[in-house]
C-alpha cells in the first residue's frame, strides 16, 4: 500500500489542560473522521469498496493514522483518501465547487471540526508523508455550515448556479460520436450520476481517442456553464487521461459537479 492512501488525525488539547487531549473528545473525533472516509468511499467508486484499516495510533499526541485496503472481492475505482483531502481542502478554503460536494460528507467534516478552541484547540488532518495539512479548526466548521447552507439555497432555487467558463476535469466513460458525423465531438457519462456532457475533441489526437474510448477517463478542460444548472453544457477538452493513470489529487477540481443534491441527508 502505497504511503498516500494513509491519512493521519491529530487532535491537540487545550492550553488549560496541558494540552492533554480528553479521550471522550478524542473518540468522538475519530470516529466522524471514519464516518467522511466512508462518504468519500461512496462519493469516488459508486458505493462501498474499501477498508479503513488503522496503520498508527499515538497516545502522547492524540493522533490516529489509517490506511485505505481494497475490500475483499472489490474493484476500486479511485482512491478514498484522495477523494477526503482534496474535498475538506475545498471546504476550509470555501470553494464554489464545495457545493456539489455529497452534504453528508461536509455535515461529518463540520462535526469533526466543532468544539475547537473549546473542547480542543486545533487539529490537524495530513495524508502519507506530506508536509502540507488540512487545519481542523473553528474556519473548517464555519466553512462547513455555510456551504451546506448554500446547497440547501441552491436546492430551493433562492441562487443560481455557476454562469461563464472555468477550468473542469469530469470523471467518466468518454463515447465518441463518429457514428453521428460529428468525428471531433464526444459525450462524457458520469460516474456519479450517469448524466452525459458533449465534449469537444478538436486539440485530442486520434491516437487518444481510440485509447479512451469507452473507458472510464479524467477529461480536462474549459467548461461552458449557461446557469441553468450545475453542470457544464459543454466541455472543451484539452487532455483526457485513463483512470489510476495518475495520482495527483487535482483531478478532482470541477469533477464534483457531477454529484447531485440528496435532500434525504438534511435530516
Amino acid at each position: 500500500m502505497a504511503d498516500r492512501d494513509t491519512l493521519t488525525l491529530t487532535i491537540h488539547g487545550l492550553p488549560a489542560f496541558n494540552r492533554d487531549v480528553d479521550g471522550e473528545v478524542f473518540a468522538r473525533k475519530f470516529f466522524k473522521f471514519m464516518q467522511a472516509l466512508a462518504v468519500a468511499d461512496e462519493a469516488a467508486n459508486g458505493g462501498r469498496r474499501l477498508k479503513f484499516l488503522i496503520d498508527k495510533l499515538e497516545k502522547n499526541t492524540a493522533t490516529a493514522a489509517v490506511r485505505e485496503q481494497v475490500a475483499a472481492g472489490a474493484v476500486p475505482y479511485a482512491s478514498g483518501v484522495e477523494y477526503f483531502e482534496h474535498a475538506a481542502d475545498l471546504i476550509y478554503h470555501d470553494k464554489p465547487a464545495a457545493r456539489a460536494l455529497p452534504v453528508k460528507l461536509i455535515r461529518y467534516v463540520e462535526e469533526l471540526a466543532s468544539g475547537a478552541g473549546d473542547t480542543f484547540e486545533r487539529g490537524e488532518i495530513k495524508r502519507g508523508a506530506n508536509d502540507n495539512f488540512i487545519r481542523v479548526d473553528a474556519n473548517l466548521a464555519a466553512n462547513a455550515n455555510r456551504i451546506i447552507a448554500d446547497i440547501r439555497r441552491l436546492s430551493l432555487g433562492e441562487i443560481k448556479p455557476f454562469s461563464g467558463v472555468a477550468n473542469v476535469t469530469l470523471d467518466g466513460t468518454v463515447i465518441t460520436l463518429e457514428g453521428r458525423g460529428e468525428a471531433d465531438k464526444a459525450v462524457v457519462i458520469l460516474t456519479a450520476g450517469g448524466k452525459e456532457i458533449e465534449c469537444l475533441l478538436n486539440r485530442i489526437s486520434d491516437e487518444t481517442i481510440r485509447k479512451v474510448w469507452k473507458q472510464r477517463c479524467t477529461v480536462t478542460g474549459v467548461g461552458h456553464y449557461s446557469g441553468n444548472r450545475k453542470l457544464p453544457d459543454y466541455i472543451e477538452a484539452v487532455s483526457i487521461e485513463p483512470v489510476g493513470a495518475g495520482a495527483d489529487w487535482k483531478r478532482w477540481n470541477g469533477a464534483f459537479d457531477s454529484i447531485e443534491i440528496d435532500e434525504s441527508d438534511w435530516n
